[in-house]
């Protein structure tokens, strides 16, 4: 027997306020990119490392390496140690 989940409609005020809310999240996160690609620039300028950059995994930042491979990935509870 196959079991459907009932779900409650949503008025029109809650679909509004979650229309809004994603335009809002979207604008945030190019936002969000943009910083982290001025932060990449710069550090490939302070660091001579002309291809470093943030690596992410799924949807979170994990450290600091380079495609090319000629540094160690530098993780992100290192780069937090004290």
């Amino acid at each position: 027997m196959e079991y459907k989940r009932k779900y409650r409609p949503l008025t029109k005020k809650q679909r509004k306020i979650f229309k809004a809310g994603w335009k809002q999240m979207a604008s945030d996160y190019d936002y969000f990119l943009k910083l982290m690609r001025a932060t990449q620039r710069w550090m490939r300028k302070e660091s001579g490392i002309k291809d470093v950059e943030f690596f992410v995994v799924g949807e979170g930042i994990v450290g600091i390496g380079n495609i090319s491979g000629t540094i160690k990935l530098l993780r992100d509870k290192d780069l937090e140690r004290k």
